[in-house]
């Protein structure tokens, strides 16, 4: 496919965007007037490859066209969502979601609207191409980084449902002795429907959380040796930011982990200042793999002043134990050390694989408790013990 058309006397060839414009475009030796005596004077100063701006006008058989409309060459394509949470693991090369628009139509005059350039000389060559800067994805054609680990975009000069639908980067050589660069757009007279589109793929990488930023995704013509400085010509970019958030994670068998903590006589507190340890692994399920676990952090509201990594007793009244509390530990997966956590800091070493390998969805984390007299000279009373803190996993 082509953006580049010739004028001819009676017959065009033509890109497959575009309508017979050039019935009314200036540049036909066959209709020589005013208008193309001077398009034609324009492309000699130009020199070798040069164009003519189109501004508009009427041709000498008083056909009129429209001047090149910059403005509406500029699609914007609004993404199927605006947010990207996994739910699981995706191929490298996979489709995640796109943002498409359909591109307009144009008849008549109004089809002078999509041509910036007219009068171009063979070497002229429109280049569309990736404009955010962002590197390639190797292995992946015509994909390119989108700033979010383990999602890359495609953007294409134009999608078609029936045709050929070509990804940047393109280049459009012009082959004839005088064409007209033209912007992809659609065409009522056969019917044929083309799009701006943006495919937003999966690299095979783990999918971490970040924004895809929509003013540096996307596709972008230039004009490389037409002489003259057109306005704006054909882009194709994303509308707006769109949210990826990290794999979701459960934990196996429900939401809540229960800790049943052995009665602790009086005397051995008072000597010993803590009584038996309980252990508890959790298995936690997530979305999508990764290299990498889960990072945990312990939170609540019942904190004992002083008393790192320790729970306040809840139960109140009188059958409730004075001078106690629960102290809580993670179990370091390396070695099983026992690791006092603070409480609303996050901590990225805790968690192991749980099936052994190295990329997985599952992961195992150790817990501990035990009661602890809070200070040698609190009151110690006998009776029950109640805490409670909040598990939350997340991924970066």
């Amino acid at each position: 496919m082509t953006s580049y058309i010739q004028a001819l006397s009676r017959a065009c060839l033509m890109s497959l965007s575009l309508a017979p414009i050039v019935a009314f475009l200036p540049g036909d030796p066959a209709h020589a007037g005013p208008l193309d005596m001077r398009a034609a004077a324009a492309a000699d100063e130009n020199g070798p490859g040069g164009c003519s701006i189109n501004n508009g006008g009427t041709t000498p058989r008083g056909n009129r066209y429209d001047a090149y409309n910059s403005a509406a060459q500029q699609h914007k394509v609004t993404s199927e969502r605006t947010t990207f949470a996994p739910v699981r693991d995706y191929a490298r090369g996979e489709l995640l979601f796109s943002a498409i628009k359909t591109l307009p139509f144009y008849t008549g005059s109004a089809q002078g609207q999509a041509a910036a350039v007219y009068g171009c000389k063979l070497g002229v060559v429109e280049m569309f191409s990736e404009f955010g800067g962002h590197p390639a994805v190797s292995g992946l054609d015509h994909t390119y980084e989108t700033g979010v680990p383990g999602i890359g975009y495609r953007v294409y000069y134009y999608y078609s449902e029936t045709g050929s639908s070509p990804l940047g980067q393109q280049t459009i050589p012009n082959p004839f002795a005088s064409g007209v660069l033209v912007a992809p757009f659609s065409r009522s007279d056969t019917g044929e429907v083309l799009y701006a589109r943006i495919d937003f793929i999966a690299t095979g990488e783990p999918i971490k959380a970040g924004n895809i930023l929509a003013a540096t995704i996307g596709g972008r013509s230039t004009l490389i040796g037409g002489g003259v400085t057109p306005a704006a010509l054909y882009s194709v970019q994303l509308a707006s930011n769109v949210i990826v958030t990290a794999p979701t994670c459960q934990i196996r068998g429900g939401g809540v982990a229960t800790m049943t903590l052995p009665d602790v006589p009086l005397t051995d507190l008072q000597s010993n200042g803590v009584g038996p340890t309980s252990e508890l692994q959790l298995t936690v399920d997530c979305a999508a793999s990764s290299s990498s676990a889960p990072g945990i952090t312990i939170s609540t509201a019942n904190t004992v002043a002083g008393v790192p990594g320790t729970l306040a007793n809840l139960d109140t009244g009188t059958g409730a134990a004075q001078g106690v509390g629960v102290e809580l530990f993670y179990i370091e997966p390396s070695n099983r050390t026992y690791i006092t956590p603070i409480f609303g800091q996050r901590d990225d070493s805790m968690g192991s694989s749980a099936s052994g390998d190295s990329f997985t969805k599952s992961w195992n984390f150790g817990f501990a408790a035990r009661l602890k007299r809070l200070s040698e000279s609190s009151t110690l009373k006998a009776g029950t013990v109640n805490a409670i803190a909040t598990l939350t996993f997340t991924y970066n």
